[in-house]
């Protein structure tokens, strides 16, 4: 009996097989009248060095599947292309071959960590949260109508921090850390929901557009000293934090 022919499992986590190269059909039925895991809502793959293939995944399988991890899995070049209906929840750690992830309407989270070739995110309609951190080859993002939540994280390609910025109406929360970056340019009239930013960038200078932002409630700077905050916006914050290198102040 294959691991997805278990019809109460809930939960699987996989991880220190380090010999594993792929993971076919078999692991998931073969009996073609049965699709597999249809109780499943939790996986994890972690710390499978040579796991370079992930294939026989069909329509069908994974009907409950909401949380799904991949971590340190080095060789590993792409994920099923078959959706995962019931996906809310996805994390995709030290996995530098990885080019694309296939499309989801369902998916609502996304961390991503250190994946090197990482170069095109598809259209996400659902995501709310997206964090992406050391993902230096990112180039194309499609629209995530959905996103309330955004953390961008060095190294980065500036011009996929500013379409990303700037092309989500709903973004209520906005976190950027860098240390190469002295600008950010926010379009106001694009962040109308924003409320909470959180800036980490020691060598920013200049954010053009912070007196526009009406609905910004929370503002924390950190590590960037020269970084000028207007009064007129200082007098609408709830709550500010200003810390640089030598302390607060």
């Amino acid at each position: 009996m294959s691991l997805g022919e278990l019809s109460s499992l809930k939960y699987l986590d996989i991880r220190q097989m380090e010999n594993v190269e792929r993971i076919g059909r078999e692991f998931c039925t073969l009996d073609p009248r049965v699709k597999a895991f249809h109780s499943l809502s939790s996986l994890f793959f972690e710390d499978m060095y040579r796991f370079s293939e992930w294939s026989g995944v069909q329509e069908g399988d994974f009907s409950c599947l909401e949380t799904m991890f991949i971590g340190s899995a080095f060789e590993l070049m792409s994920l099923p292309p078959v959706l995962f209906v019931s996906l809310r929840n996805f994390t995709l750690y030290n996995c530098r071959n990885v080019v694309t992830l296939p499309a989801s309407t369902t998916l609502q989270e996304l961390l991503i960590s250190k994946c090197a070739n990482l170069s095109e995110l598809p259209a996400l309609p659902s995501l709310q949260s997206l964090k992406l951190l050391n993902c230096p080859s990112l180039a194309t993002v499609s629209q995530f109508p959905s996103l309330t939540v955004l953390h961008v994280c060095d190294p980065f390609k500036e011009e996929i921090l500013q379409r990303l910025v700037n092309s989500h109406m709903m973004l209520e929360e906005l976190h950027i850390e860098s240390d190469t970056i002295n600008s950010i340019c926010l379009d106001p009239l694009k962040l109308p929901s924003l409320k909470n930013l959180d800036v980490r960038c020691p060598n920013l200078k200049s954010c053009n557009a912070f007196a526009g932002l009406t609905s910004l409630k929370i503002l924390w700077i950190r590590c960037s000293p020269r970084l000028h905050i207007p009064d007129s916006l200082r007098s609408q914050l709830e709550e500010l934090l200003r810390r640089n290198v030598r302390g607060i102040v």
